[in-house]
C-alpha cells in the first residue's frame, strides 16, 4: 500500500503549512489527487485519518479529498486532449486526435497537492 508512504510524505507537507499559519488545531484538509497519479483516493484518505493524523493536531480534521482529470498534451503538434473519457489504462497509449501522434504527456493530473490547511 503505497498510498501509506505517500501520506506520510505528505504529512510533513501539511505540518509545515500549519506551522506556517500558526495553527493551533486543524480543523480542514483540502487534496487534490489527479486521476493519473497511481494514488487511490480512498486508500489515502484512511492512511491520513486512521494512521497519521491520530494524537496530532490533525485529529478530527474533515478531509476532502478532490480528484482531477488529468491534462494530455502532444508532444509532436502540442495539441490539448480531453482526458476526461479516457480510461487510466488507455491515457498510456491514446493518439493525438489532431495529428495521429502517440507522443503524448501527462501535463497535469499525475500527482498530490496541497489544496487548503485550515
Amino acid at each position: 500500500m503505497h498510498e501509506l508512504k505517500m501520506a506520510r510524505g505528505l504529512f510533513k507537507k501539511l505540518e509545515e503549512e500549519a506551522r506556517k499559519k500558526s495553527l493551533p488545531r486543524v480543523s480542514k484538509v483540502v487534496l487534490s489527487v489527479g486521476a493519473a497519479s497511481g494514488i487511490d483516493p480512498h486508500f489515502l484518505e484512511h492512511s491520513l485519518r486512521d494512521h497519521i493524523f491520530p494524537s496530532t493536531i490533525f485529529q478530527g480534521a474533515t478531509l476532502e479529498i478532490k480528484v482531477t482529470e488529468p491534462s494530455l498534451v502532444c508532444r509532436n503538434c502540442s495539441g490539448r486532449i480531453d482526458a476526461s473519457s479516457l480510461s487510466a489504462s488507455s491515457m498510456l497509449i491514446a493518439a493525438c486526435p489532431l495529428c495521429g501522434s502517440p507522443d503524448i504527456e501527462i501535463a497535469s493530473g499525475n500527482d498530490v497537492e496541497i489544496i487548503e490547511v485550515a
